[in-house]
């Protein structure tokens, strides 16, 4: 499935509001990933399930940074414009 970056924000934050319990409107992308308390499990599991949605490959590592935000990881996996589309 094909997303745009703003497509691909929206999502990483609906999941991440899913797993721990919070409303997706209290979430920021600038947020740091150590304040969602994400465990090795946790990473492997949206690391996986963010390259079903990409269909790029994605390292779990990414999620266990505790300095990097979602922002880091959307730019890590595509830099480019919004208006481009992940493959």
């Amino acid at each position: 499935m094909k997303m745009t970056r703003a497509e691909l924000a929206n999502w990483m934050i609906l999941y991440v509001a899913v797993l721990i319990g919070d409303p997706p409107e209290t979430l920021s992308l600038d947020t740091p990933i150590s304040e969602y308390d994400f465990d090795s499990i946790d990473a492997v599991n949206m690391a996986l399930a963010v390259e079903e949605k990409c269909g790029t490959s994605v390292d779990a590592e990414l999620f266990l940074n505790g300095d990097a935000s979602l922002l880091d990881i959307l730019d890590a996996l595509r830099p480019e414009s919004e208006d481009k589309r992940l493959a």
